[in-house]
């Protein structure tokens, strides 16, 4: 099935409901607009790890098995998360979802 690029935007708008979504053509990839702020947190000298993410204000926790972790000082380890959120590569169809508006900051808890 060959779809054209405003069937392709048509038919992922249907299914997600948050953000907007633009297939590119030339990268055959979707570009979403989703605001994204990931959370990390320092858990040894040059050492982080994710906590969670907001998903355009919906929190979600990042259990156990699915806990990544980078080294470098803290720019470095920031950036890694935000390559690593992209790597992961959600799909559509077949045709990968990149996310243009990914951030990460330190996260603070309570404890």
């Amino acid at each position: 099935m060959d779809l054209d690029k405003q069937k392709l935007e048509e038919l992922i708008s249907q299914e997600k409901t948050i953000g907007s979504y633009i297939f590119d053509e030339n990268k055959k990839c979707f570009i979403g607009n989703v605001k994204v702020e990931l959370y990390i947190k320092k858990i040894a000298e040059d050492k982080y790890k994710s906590v969670c993410y907001y998903f355009d204000e919906y929190e979600i926790f990042i259990d156990d098995k699915h806990v990544e972790y980078y080294d470098g000082d803290e720019q470095t380890a920031k950036q890694k998360a935000i390559d690593s959120f992209n790597q992961q590569q959600e799909t559509f169809m077949g045709y990968p979802i990149i996310f243009m508006e990914v951030t990460c900051e330190l996260y603070e808890s309570e404890e």
